[in-house]
């Protein structure tokens, strides 16, 4: 009798311990996800926006934006293609990296000023979250992919 109620005692001692670890597993793992998300909500309402002014340029924004009436505007685009990746993401307050790009239907990238790209294309990184959206350029329906990644 006293060896199964001490095998009892050890087995109830091992199911805490096991619920223990995996709760300390979860958690310590969940704010990466968490912050890469909120990082990734963040940079795609943002990015496609008017921005804040409206019509910003790079000494008056607080965020910028890539779109003017729901249409990709140029002027806008070649400005977020020729800042700083630094100050773009200050700006949205985010901490992981950033690649956004304009295709065609067909799948071409499209030409806005060169390639209509910019950020950092994510060769090999750990979490990695995209999303497309359709918009306008030119009066024709393109995609703009959006991705946001941490290593």
């Amino acid at each position: 009798m006293k060896g199964q109620a001490w095998t009892t005692d050890f087995m109830f001692a091992m199911l805490i311990f096991s619920i223990a670890v995996v709760l300390y597993l979860t958690y310590s793992i969940q704010p990466n996800n968490f912050s890469i998300n909120k990082d990734f909500e963040r940079f795609s309402s943002y990015v496609l926006s008017d921005g804040l002014p409206e019509n910003w340029n790079e000494t008056d924004m607080i965020y910028p934006g890539i779109l003017s009436n729901g249409v990709i505007n140029s002027t806008k685009f070649s400005m977020m293609k020729n800042m700083n990746e630094t100050k773009i993401s200050s700006s949205y307050g985010i901490t992981s990296e950033f690649y956004v790009n304009v295709t065609k239907r067909d799948g071409t990238i499209s030409d806005i000023d060169g390639p209509a790209e910019f950020g950092k294309y994510p060769s090999t990184a750990s979490f990695v979250l995209k999303k497309s959206r359709i918009s306008s350029f030119g009066g024709e329906p393109v995609i703009v992919n959006i991705v946001v990644w941490r290593w």
